[in-house]
C-alpha cells in the first residue's frame, strides 16, 4: 500500500482497518513515501496499491509535478514495480476517475504504461461495498479484470470536435458533461477535450450535456466488443448552440 505521507496517511489507516475486517487472510503492508527518504522495496509476487489524492501529484495547485523528478520516491517506485512486473492498483479517494485521467496526461515517459491500467475509486458513502467490490476483483482468475492492460479493456471515448480544446468556449470553468447509460461520468473542459470510460463489453448509451444555454445531443446506442476503443465527436453549432455528437469512422 504505497502513498504519500503528506496526500493519504489518514485513508490509509482507514483503509487497512477495514481491509484487516473483509479480507484477514490477505495482509496490507503499509508503505509511506516521504520526499526526503529513498522508495521502499516491493516483496516478490506483491500487488502495489497506489493510494492517489488530491496532494498525490503535487502539493499546491500550480506546483510542479512530483514526477517530473527522477529522484521522486514515488516514481522510483512505480518504475521498480512496472519494470519488476507487479500488479499495480491506482486506488483513487478525493479525486475522481476524470481526475485521475487528467493526471496521467503527465506522467514521464517511463510512467505511461501506467496510464492505460483501470483505476477504481474508494468513495466515503460506499467505502465499505467498494472496497469489497475491490477485494471481489482481486480474487477473481478471469483475465479481464481490472488493472490488466488496455488491450483487455473496453474503452468509450469522447473526443471535442477535431480532437482539441472545446474551442466555442472561451471560458476555461465552462465544461461538457458525458454520460453513459444515463450516468454522468465526467466532462470535457474547455482546453481538454477527451474523456475515456471503461465499459463491460456489450451495449451501450452516450450522450453528452452541455452548460447552460445549449441543448443536450441525442443518445447514441453502441455495441462495444472486448478491448475495443470506441469514439464519440462532440460539436457544437456556434449559431444555434445545439449539440451534436457521432461516431468517429
Amino acid at each position: 500500500m504505497s502513498y504519500r505521507a503528506a496526500d493519504a496517511a489518514a485513508f490509509a489507516l482507514k483503509l487497512r482497518r477495514e481491509w484487516t475486517r473483509l479480507a484477514p487472510d490477505v495482509e496490507l503492508t503499509p508503505a509511506p513515501i516521504r520526499l526526503d527518504a529513498p522508495a521502499p522495496a516491493v516483496p516478490a509476487g506483491a500487488t502495489v496499491f497506489v493510494l492517489v489524492g488530491r496532494q498525490w501529484l503535487r502539493s499546491e495547485p500550480g506546483d510542479p509535478s512530483f514526477l517530473a523528478g527522477a529522484s521522486d520516491p514515488m516514481r522510483q517506485l512505480l518504475e521498480a514495480s512496472l519494470r519488476d512486473g507487479h500488479r499495480i492498483v491506482p486506488v483513487l479517494f478525493e479525486v475522481s476517475l476524470s481526475d485521475w485521467g487528467a493526471m496521467c496526461a503527465e506522467f514521464p515517459p517511463t510512467l505511461e504504461s501506467l496510464a492505460p491500467r483501470n483505476a477504481v475509486e474508494l468513495r466515503s458513502p460506499s467505502f465499505s461495498q467498494d472496497l469489497q467490490r475491490l477485494i471481489d476483483r482481486l480474487r477473481s482468475p478471469a483475465p479481464d479484470v481490472p488493472w490488466t492492460e488496455a488491450e483487455s479493456r473496453s474503452i468509450v471515448r469522447v473526443e471535442a470536435a477535431g480532437g482539441g480544446g472545446l474551442k466555442w468556449w472561451s471560458n476555461r470553468g465552462v465544461g461538457t458533461r458525458v454520460f453513459v447509460d444515463g450516468s454522468e461520468v465526467g466532462s470535457l473542459g474547455a482546453w481538454n477535450g477527451r474523456l475515456d470510460w471503461p465499459v463491460a463489453p456489450g451495449r451501450h448509451t452516450v450522450q453528452v450535456r452541455p452548460g447552460p444555454g445549449s441543448s443536450k445531443s441525442s443518445v447514441l446506442p453502441l455495441e462495444i466488443a472486448k478491448g475495443e476503443t470506441v469514439t464519440f465527436v462532440c460539436d457544437r453549432n456556434i449559431f444555434t448552440g445545439g449539440m451534436s455528437l457521432k461516431r468517429k469512422d
